[in-house]
């Protein structure tokens, strides 16, 4: 690592990159709530309810489904299938390789 001349080192992150992280529910979200799980597999509707839930006890606004699919397909994978323990609707979407945390 680089030592500036005025001694202090480099900052990992830029200003820009802090904003855009702590601007970011979802990804907020992701890193409170989810953990990889190998096999692991979650209703997308599940999650935009915790996360809406989440963003009512901190007082901020969520992001409607769209944006929070999109925001999702950032950092996972999410596809179309019919979920492992069942479901009254066949296909939906869903986020591989993620649990909830407990």
């Amino acid at each position: 690592m680089k030592i500036r001349k005025s001694g202090q080192r480099p900052r990992e992150r830029s200003d820009a990159a802090d904003h855009r992280h702590d601007s970011d529910r979802i990804m907020q979200f992701a890193e409170e709530k989810l953990e990889p799980f190998i096999g692991g597999e979650i209703r997308t509707s599940v999650l935009c309810d915790r996360c809406r839930d989440r963003c009512k006890e901190n007082g901020c606004f969520a992001e409607n489904s769209r944006n929070f699919l999109q925001g999702l397909r950032a950092f996972a994978e999410v596809v179309k299938k019919k979920p492992k323990d069942g479901g009254l609707n066949g296909a939906t979407n869903m986020v591989i390789g993620y649990s909830l945390k407990t």
